[in-house]
């Protein structure tokens, strides 16, 4: 696998890791995803009293990466969530707190976006399957 510099790395696993003079570490108990054709974007927030008794999610950060590095993570986190629970107990997800509904409309506007995009760019546009 070749760096962003062009160096060989032979196993990504046992590469050196530095922190980042500007790093950060932040608490988010919400996320939202997105994609166009090259990126995918996760958006960190956490809820927040907006007003008097109104609450909204301010956003924190935004990770984008590559649809390949989007994948491993994707993989991965089903393997990371089981060793969780195996160490510590089941995680229960509150009744309401996952909308597959919600899914599927955030998907059909990205790809919407992603369309868009490929038209003002002159490209050709694709659909996602």
């Amino acid at each position: 696998m070749s760096g962003p510099s062009g160096l060989l790395v032979q196993n990504i696993d046992e590469a050196q890791t530095v922190q980042a003079s500007d790093y950060k570490e932040i608490y988010a108990n919400n996320v939202r995803a997105g994609f166009s054709q090259w990126d995918v974007v996760l958006v960190f927030g956490r809820l927040k009293e907006m007003a008097k008794n109104t609450a909204g999610i301010e956003e924190l950060m935004s990770v984008r990466m590559s649809p390949q590095q989007f994948k491993t993570l994707a993989v991965a986190l089903p393997h990371m969530m089981t060793e969780w629970e195996r160490r510590f107990g089941v995680v229960n997800i509150p009744t309401g707190a996952f909308d597959p509904e919600l899914v599927r409309q955030m998907l059909v506007r990205a790809e919407q976006a992603a369309a868009a995009a490929a038209t003002k760019a002159g490209q050709p546009e694709t659909t996602a399957e």
